[in-house]
């Protein structure tokens, strides 16, 4: 039984590693491409200013934040 589960368990992690190493390629391949395309483009591979998700971070919300952690008991952090 213990060699069964041995055996199985040994093609199975073939299968998978096999998958992983298949999928981390194509994944490396589309980064690469994506970089090389972004530097023909801009002539930088850094991202663009404004790109991304906007940030919610606004004096408003770091003061409400900073009230609270006054407000609460316990440890105190310091940015």
């Amino acid at each position: 039984m213990e060699q069964k589960l041995m055996a199985f368990g040994h093609t199975q992690c073939k299968i998978a590693w096999k998958s992983f190493v298949q999928n981390f390629q194509k994944q490396f391949q589309e980064t690469v491409s994506r970089c090389i395309k972004v530097f023909r483009e801009t002539g930088s591979v850094t991202r663009k200013k404004g790109s991304g998700r906007p940030s919610k971070r606004t004096d408003e919300t770091i003061n409400a934040v900073e009230e609270i952690m006054e407000n609460e008991s316990g440890p105190q952090f310091v940015a």
